[in-house]
């Protein structure tokens, strides 16, 4: 776990942002300040897809002091977890009716995806969605 700093701005009427300095074009917003804070990680995974070494969170204080951010709503430290980076595509068997994986085959092939990473990228959905209820 990592904890990078990142900037909440906040306009009237408007749901929070957040940004994460270290990481240049990394955002999160969400209608409540702990919704956007929760939203850093996803936005991190998104941001990092496909790099080898996440750069290391400079000091909150580079952030705090620095004029640019005078009028943000907070600075503060988001926590990170990393481990995506280390991850391993490992193998599985699953057990599906014939029809069942036709549908699957068809959806797929729209999404232009392959059945495997249809399968786990509707699964994340799905789990994800169940979590944030």
């Amino acid at each position: 776990m990592k904890y990078y700093p990142v900037i909440v701005h906040k306009d009237k009427n408007a749901a929070f942002g957040v940004t994460v300095p270290d990481l240049p074009g990394c955002f999160s917003a969400g209608e409540t300040l702990e919704h956007a804070l929760r939203n850093v990680q996803e936005a991190v995974e998104v941001h990092l897809h496909g790099d080898d070494i996440a750069p290391e969170p400079s000091a909150l204080e580079h952030w705090k002091d620095n004029p640019k951010y005078k009028k943000a709503y907070a600075v503060t430290l988001a926590p990170v977890d990393l481990s995506f980076m280390n991850d391993k595509t490992v193998r599985i068997n699953i057990t599906a009716r014939q029809s069942e994986l036709a549908i699957v085959d068809r959806a797929a092939k729209a999404a232009h995806m392959d059945r495997s990473a249809y399968l786990v990228t509707s699964a994340i959905a799905i789990a994800k969605a169940k979590v944030a209820k």
